[in-house]
C-alpha cells in the first residue's frame, strides 16, 4: 500500500516567493504552534487517492497519461492570499491560484474522469488551487497572524504547467517525504 496524490509542481521562482513569504510571517509573534510548509515540498494537489494497493498504481499512472493526452501546456498566475475553513476557525494559511482560462479544472475533471473509470470515486468537494504555507495547530493568539496574511497583497506571478505527476507520500517523524513515482507531459 501507498499513499498517493496527483499533483501539478511548482516552478522554482513561486518556490522562491513563498520561502520570502513565509519568513516574513513567522516574524509575527502569535504564541501559536504554526506548521510552516516547506517550500521545497509545494506543489498544487489535483487529487489526493490516499492508500492505494501498489498492484493498482500503474492503472493510475494510465489514468494520468489518459488526461495528460487531452490537455495542452497553460499558465497560471500566483495571486491572492486566503484561509480554510475560514476566518472565524482558521486552520490553514494558503496563497491562491487562479485559473481564469479553466485550463486547470478542466485538468482536474479530465483526471477525475478518467480515475472514475478504474473505480475511484469522483471528488465531491469544490476544487479550490491554492498552495498551503502554513497550518495552525491552534487558534488562539494567531489573529493578527491570520489578519496580516489575508491583508497582503503581491504582484500576481506567471507560471507555467506542462506536466502532471503521481507522487507517493510517505509520514516520517520529521514530517512528510514526497517521492515522485511517474509523470506525463500535457500533449
Amino acid at each position: 500500500m501507498k499513499r498517493i496524490f496527483i499533483e501539478v509542481e511548482i516552478p522554482d521562482h513561486v518556490r522562491q516567493f513563498a520561502a520570502e513569504y513565509i519568513g516574513v510571517l513567522r516574524k509575527i509573534e502569535c504564541g501559536s504552534r504554526v506548521g510552516w510548509a516547506q517550500p521545497a515540498k509545494m506543489h498544487l494537489t489535483l487529487r489526493f487517492l490516499g492508500e492505494i494497493d501498489d498492484a493498482l498504481i500503474a492503472k493510475v499512472n494510465e489514468s494520468v497519461i489518459t488526461a495528460a493526452n487531452v490537455r495542452s501546456s497553460f499558465r497560471l498566475t500566483l495571486a491572492g492570499t486566503g484561509i480554510f475553513p475560514n476566518k472565524n476557525r482558521p486552520k490553514v494559511l494558503w496563497l491562491g491560484i487562479d485559473d481564469r482560462t479553466n485550463d486547470l479544472l478542466r485538468l482536474r475533471n479530465d483526471l477525475d474522469e478518467s480515475l472514475e473509470r478504474i473505480g475511484f470515486e469522483r471528488e465531491k468537494r469544490g476544487f479550490r488551487p491554492h498552495l498551503t504555507i502554513a497550518r495552525l495547530r491552534e487558534t488562539k493568539g494567531t489573529t493578527r497572524l491570520v489578519e496580516t496574511h489575508v491583508k497582503t497583497e503581491f504582484e500576481p506571478i506567471k507560471f507555467g504547467v506542462s506536466e502532471i505527476a503521481v507522487m507517493v507520500s510517505r509520514l516520517e517523524r520529521a514530517g512528510s517525504v514526497y517521492t515522485k513515482l511517474f509523470s506525463s507531459k500535457l500533449s
